[in-house]
């Protein structure tokens, strides 16, 4: 009987083992595989590598798009497409996500200083700054310690300010990821279930989620996890400057079914910059930019040729 259960217990074990256990990607078969014909690596002056996209006319004003956690450059395609023709779109892979290879022996995620970086690569001195989520909470970081560079800023279910931390929903999350059990899973889980079930947490209607952005997805995951685990450990740590400092126009979408970023996020970046408009989709979810790019695509073309006609 009770070496039957324990053959039972071992069945499962190997099951679960061959289900969500995965080996590191290989950066060179990522490379190979996901490397897009406006893919552009720069090596910056601590040697980390910057994966970024560009594309639209060269002398257009440039737009920058930085991308949530665990997500990647591909994750504004929509956009890219539809806002192209009128401005120079960046897309960038964060540390630690997308094609971007951190310094070798660096085990800091300094996001801002990483961006700085890039931008001087590029000769990006002023630009409209976009972000969703994590990359939200750094364009409206970047925006308020460099208000020189942003001329508009846009902020799509972005982390926002806190005294007290994180939200008390996203401190919970971090809570389990530091748990030791969950930690050693997440170092070697990965796989199409998980992934999709990641996508489909950001996400109202996950009807719209692609095979092929599941298997994206699985491929970076393997190829950062452990980053994506010292990242985390900087989004709770990193400093908050004033919204006060933020003079560029801004635009904050939020979505209404959004289940990460709570609602009182998107309001307290509205109420904190001054002249902020605030946009609610109240059926899309953590990634409206992606859920339905045509609509909110429209709402950062009309915000950007108001922001003009102001200025």
């Amino acid at each position: 009987m009770i070496r039957g259960v324990l053959l039972g217990v071992a069945a499962l074990a190997l099951l679960a083992a061959l289900l969500v256990v995965r080996p590191d990607a290989d950066r060179a078969a990522a490379i190979t595989a996901y490397r897009a014909p406006d893919s552009q690596f720069l090596t910056l002056p601590d040697g980390a590598v910057a994966h970024v996209r560009v594309s639209g006319p060269a002398d257009a004003e440039p737009l920058v798009l930085l991308h949530g956690f665990a997500s990647s450059a591909w994750a504004w395609d929509g956009w890219t497409a539809a806002l192209g023709g009128d401005h120079r779109v960046i897309r960038i892979d964060l540390l630690g996500h997308g094609l971007t290879r951190m310094a070798p022996g660096d085990a800091g995620v300094d996001q801002q200083r990483f961006l700085e970086a890039t931008l001087d690569a590029l000769g990006v001195e002023r630009m409209v700054l976009a972000g969703n989520s994590m990359g939200g909470g750094i364009a409206w970081a970047f925006a308020a310690t460099h208000p020189a560079r942003v001329t508009g800023l846009i902020l799509v279910d972005a982390a926002g300010p806190s005294a007290n931390g994180p939200p008390r929903r996203v401190r919970r999350i971090m809570n389990a990821w530091y748990a030791p059990l969950l930690r050693t899973a997440a170092r070697w889980a990965g796989g199409t279930l998980i992934m999709r079930a990641s996508l489909r947490s950001g996400v109202a209607d996950p009807r719209g989620i692609r095979e092929e952005d599941v298997r994206r997805a699985d491929v970076f995951w393997r190829l950062h996890r452990a980053e994506l685990l010292a990242g985390f450990n900087a989004i709770a740590s990193r400093p908050q400057p004033p919204l006060s400092a933020i003079t560029a126009p801004t635009l904050v979408m939020h979505g209404g079914e959004d289940r990460l970023v709570p609602r009182t996020a998107a309001d307290a970046l509205a109420q904190g910059i001054a002249g902020a408009t605030l946009k609610i989709y109240p059926a899309l979810g953590h990634t409206p930019h992606q859920e339905d790019p045509a609509a909110t695509a429209a709402d950062v073309r009309a915000f950007l040729r108001a922001r003009k006609t102001r200025g």
